[in-house]
């Protein structure tokens, strides 16, 4: 067996065993192959914990709660991520603290276009799980119960919770999809079995 078909072998293992992200073997001089972790590995491994714990204590799906921070946040690596610890994307002002920018937004037609607008600007990357939680569990000002379908006693699994999210959070309607490929691939699901348990 040829060195470079080795390596592809032992890389392909080694993402199976591991099983979430991508995790790169470059090999360097005589064939020794080199394992290094990436940003989506030292992301979800960062902040496992602290989405399963704020999603337990407000009864959501730590799968769900996980997925749109991975989404709305791209692995931590977002503007609004870097700037202004907004690992959610949500609008508006945190305590008064506010960053504008530029965002991708869907009119009722589906058709897209950009818009400025204001994003919270949180003071850590807790604050703002801590108020996407509030935000779920409280709604928005002109309905308390908004969001009231992706509670665990609302939705059955996690899939029921997404497909809400998709009218309500998101002006994108294919939001759930993208989601559910999410918690699918980094098996997501996973924390919510340990929380049943």
């Amino acid at each position: 067996m040829k060195k470079k078909e080795l390596v592809k072998l032992m890389t392909a293992a080694f993402v199976a065993c591991v099983g979430v992200g991508i995790v790169s073997l470059p090999v360097i001089g005589d064939g020794e192959v080199v394992v290094e972790a990436s940003k989506t590995d030292d992301f979800i491994n960062k902040m496992s914990a602290s989405v399963q714990s704020t999603s337990q204590k407000n009864n959501l799906y730590s799968s769900v709660t996980f997925a749109q921070m991975i989404l709305e946040c791209s692995y931590g690596q977002s503007e609004l991520a870097l700037k202004a610890n907004n690992y959610f994307g949500i609008k508006g002002s945190y305590y008064g603290a506010s960053y504008s920018k530029k965002s991708l937004e869907y009119d009722k037609k589906g058709k897209p276009y950009y818009a400025v607008s204001k994003f919270k600007k949180y003071p850590s990357a807790q604050a703002s799980i801590d108020d996407y939680a509030y935000h779920m569990r409280h709604g928005v000002s002109w309905d308390s119960k908004y969001y009231s379908g992706v509670w665990r006693e609302n939705a059955k699994d996690y899939k029921a919770a997404t497909k809400v999210l998709s009218s309500k959070y998101s002006t994108s309607s294919a939001y759930h999809n993208s989601l559910n490929n999410l918690i699918s691939k980094y098996h997501l699901d996973r924390l919510d079995e340990r929380y049943s348990t």
